[in-house]
């Protein structure tokens, strides 16, 4: 028993021992020069810049024969900071008669940010010695004394525009504004009024029919948002955004006259198209996991308006040569549809952050692009801001939608955003007068282009 008690002791105390050894990386030789070398090594962090989080650490390994007069080696490390704005730590090192060979390591040697890609240099800081002569002088004065001080093992820190060692906290504010571009499914009522005259027997008929028919309207317009996050630090985000948008479709600009194109069929109509919508969303985005990669899970309700007409007027003349006769039509098309819905929507993905952002200006970087990848769940539910009896009937009238999508980031000041989702639309949801749709009609589109003011603190 007491000689397995030791040999669990011994394994310990191995474990222990690689385990110290391996909180410092390998040693990088920085200064080689008249006997003297010094590496550095470093040990790191994964959440630096949080509240409360670990900062990197550095020590030097000093060997070989110090000079046996008064040196200082500067070392230099230049690294982003928590903004992503560039700044150099400076450490003096004593490699004379007040330096020691072995390790060197103190409690200042901390680092705060970025290090992935950090710059090491190191140079001598001691002035050339110089012989001095003697001074006859009349009245002779005592000789100054010169008292040498040790340097400091505390370094120093230069940075431009940033506030000495500023901690972050982990918090991000954006307001964004940019284009919204999509299509939804929805249904239209379908009415047509004929009016044919016949030039044989000058008599006027009259047809009508209603019907419903599926539609998939597009509209581009503008959007804007507002997202905070109360925290988004290395390996955790968590946030909230509002944000609306409000679109036309193209042909709301003009009507078009065309001729057809028909053999038997000689004249012209004219179309006219009017739909518009307006959105308004609230939701919460959660992304858990390591530095470069999280779990991402969002849920937005998106509360919407899609009203929607078209008209075409249609006159011609159909010719029947059997008969020896004419008959003038026209005809009155009209498709109106109206959408008030709550959209509920889950997405499960994950998101991928890059290292650091790009250089913008001289001392100054963006934060590292981010690219979400999700899976998307939604339902539709009838919705309206005046009838409440609408909000209670929702669920026995929700539609499905499945689909994905993905976001881009690009330095949290470009956002493009895709996403699409199919509508498996069933007989049963829709009306005996419908004919099932194509598949194009079922798809539901969204794009995004914006551009983000933001600030992290």
């Amino acid at each position: 028993m007491r000689n397995i008690f030791l040999l669990l002791v011994m394994l310990f105390a191995c474990y222990a021992g690689s385990l110290q050894a391996q909180m410092f990386g390998s040693p990088t030789e920085i200064y080689n020069r008249n006997g003297v070398r010094v590496s550095i090594a470093f040990r790191t962090s994964q959440n630096s810049c949080d509240q409360g989080g670990k900062t990197h650490k550095y020590r030097f390994n000093i060997e070989g024969n110090l000079h046996s007069y008064k040196k200082e080696l500067k070392v230099t490390i230049k690294y982003l900071n928590c903004q992503n704005r560039e700044i150099v730590q400076t450490t003096l090192i004593d490699i004379g008669t007040g330096g020691s060979v072995g390790i060197n390591e103190s409690g200042d040697y901390t680092l705060t940010g970025d290090i992935s890609e950090k710059e090491v240099k190191a140079e001598d800081n001691s002035a050339p010695q110089q012989t001095a002569q003697p001074v006859y002088r009349p009245n002779p004065t005592p000789n100054p004394t010169t008292t040498y001080n040790p340097p400091s093992t505390q370094p120093s820190l230069t940075t431009v525009n940033v506030a000495k060692r500023k901690k972050y906290i982990g918090m991000n504010v954006a307001i964004g504004a940019g284009f919204d571009f999509g299509s939804r499914p929805m249904v239209a009522t379908y009415r047509s009024t004929s009016n044919q005259t016949s030039s044989l027997t000058g008599f006027t008929e009259t047809f009508n029919s209603t019907s419903q028919k599926l539609i998939n309207p597009a509209a581009t317009g503008l959007r804007g948002d507002f997202m905070f996050h109360p925290l988004h630090r290395s390996w955790l985000h968590l946030g909230v955004f509002v944000g609306g948008a409000y679109g036309i479709s193209p042909a709301m600009l003009g009507g078009g006259t065309v001729k057809s194109k028909s053999t038997d069929v000689q004249g012209t109509f004219i179309d006219k198209t009017k739909y518009n919508y307006h959105k308004f969303d609230v939701g919460v985005d959660y992304a858990i996991g390591g530095r470069g990669f999280k779990f991402l899970i969002r849920y937005i309700n998106s509360f919407q308006e899609h009203n929607y007409s078209f008209v075409r007027n249609l006159s011609y003349t159909s010719f029947e040569p059997s008969l020896g006769s004419s008959t003038l039509r026209t005809d009155v098309i009209e498709e109106t549809g109206f959408a008030g819905l709550r959209r509920e929507t889950f997405q499960l993905g994950f998101r991928i952050s890059g290292k650091r952002g790009a250089k913008i200006g001289r001392n100054k970087r963006s934060a590292p692009a981010e690219v979400d990848m999700f899976y998307n769940i939604s339902r539709d539910n009838r919705w309206s801001w005046k009838d409440k009896s609408a909000r209670s009937a929702a669920k026995s009238d929700e539609i499905q939608f499945l689909g994905g999508g993905m976001t881009i980031n690009i330095g949290r000041l470009i956002y493009i955003s895709g996403e699409f989702a199919y509508q498996p639309i069933k007989p049963s949801k829709l009306s005996s007068e419908i004919v099932p749709p194509k598949k194009s009609k079922n798809l539901y589109t969204q794009f995004t282009l914006a551009y983000n003011f933001s600030h992290s603190f």
